[in-house]
C-alpha cells in the first residue's frame, strides 16, 4: 500500500460561463445586421472564449495559435476581422495589448468576473495579465508571485491594495461597488437598514448576492407574441420570440423591458423628483 498524497482541485483562471443579458449591446446589432446568425455566433463565441481562456486572455501571436483560434470560432476570417475592427473602434476590445502583443483582451467584458476572481482571493486579472492573489500562503514571506508567469510581484497579502475583510469586518462601501457589475447603492442601502446599520461582511456579500438582477421576465400571449415596453419610452409592443432575442422598437429602434416602469424615461422622471 502507497502513502499517495491527496491532490486538491486545480486551482483556475478562467471562468466556466458568463452572463448573458437580454439587451444587445450595439456591436452585436451590427454584427447581426452585417452577417445575420453567423455575426451572431462570432459575438457570442468570442466571449466564450475568452472566458475559458486563461487570465481572459488570447495570444494570436503566431500561425499555430491563429489558426486554433479560428476553428474555435467557427466563422470566416472575414467575420472575425470585421468584429475585432468593430471593437476596437467602440473601444470594447483593449486596443493596445492587440496592437502591442497581438492579443485580445476585453476590458469590460471581463470586468463582470470580478466576484468570481473574488471568491477565489483575487482581483481578476488586468490587460497585461497580473493580478493580486490574497490567498492564505504556506510560505513564510507574505510576498505574492502570480502573473501567470510566475515572474514578478503583484501584491503583497495584508496590504491597503488588495480587498479583504478581516474578523468579518465590513469593507468600503466603494470595494463593494468593485465587485459587482450593477448598481449596488439601494440594495446596499436596504441591506445596511436591515441590520441596524452594522451588517457584517457576510452578510452583505449574501444580502447583495441575493440582489443580484434577474432575467426579465415577458408575459405571452396565447399567440406566441410577447407583451414588452420600450425601454426608453415605455411604448407597448408586441414582439415575437425572434424580435425579443434581436431587439429593436418601432419607436426608439431600442430593448425591451415587461414592465413600463423600468423605462429611461420613468425612471429619469423618479430621479428628477427626488
Amino acid at each position: 500500500m502507497t502513502n499517495e498524497k491527496k491532490i486538491g482541485r486545480p486551482e483556475a483562471f478562467n471562468a466556466e460561463y458568463f452572463s448573458h443579458s437580454v439587451h444587445d449591446s450595439d456591436e452585436l446589432k451590427v454584427m447581426v445586421m452585417k452577417y445575420k446568425s453567423d455575426g451572431y455566433m462570432a459575438y457570442y463565441r468570442l466571449m466564450e472564449c475568452i472566458s475559458k481562456a486563461d487570465l481572459h486572455r488570447i495570444e494570436l501571436k503566431n500561425e499555430t495559435q491563429k489558426q486554433i483560434f479560428l476553428m474555435r470560432m467557427g466563422v470566416s476570417q472575414e467575420i472575425i476581422d470585421f468584429l475585432f475592427d468593430l471593437l476596437l473602434q467602440t473601444g470594447k476590445m483593449n486596443a493596445e495589448q492587440w496592437e502591442n502583443n497581438q492579443t485580445i483582451y476585453l476590458d469590460k467584458f471581463v470586468r463582470q468576473f470580478k466576484k468570481l476572481w473574488y471568491d477565489r482571493y483575487k482581483s481578476i486579472p488586468d490587460a497585461n495579465g497580473h493580478y493580486k492573489d490574497r490567498s492564505p500562503q504556506k510560505e513564510e514571506s507574505n510576498k505574492v508571485s502570480r502573473t501567470g508567469n510566475g515572474d514578478s510581484i503583484v501584491g503583497i497579502v495584508g496590504s491597503n491594495n488588495t480587498i479583504e475583510s478581516k474578523n468579518d469586518s465590513p469593507l468600503s462601501f466603494s470595494e463593494y461597488e468593485e465587485l459587482y457589475d450593477w448598481d449596488i447603492q439601494a440594495s446596499y442601502d436596504k441591506c445596511i437598514k436591515y441590520y441596524d446599520g452594522s451588517p457584517s461582511h457576510e452578510q452583505i456579500i449574501k444580502w447583495l448576492d441575493g440582489e443580484k438582477k434577474k432575467p426579465l421576465i415577458f408575459k405571452q400571449y396565447p399567440s406566441g407574441l410577447y407583451k414588452a415596453y420600450c425601454d426608453i419610452c415605455g411604448k407597448l409592443e408586441t414582439p415575437d420570440d425572434k424580435q425579443l432575442k434581436f431587439p429593436s422598437t418601432a419607436c426608439c429602434r431600442s430593448g425591451y423591458v415587461p414592465d413600463p416602469s423600468m423605462c429611461q424615461n420613468q425612471l429619469n422622471k423618479r430621479s428628477d423628483n427626488g
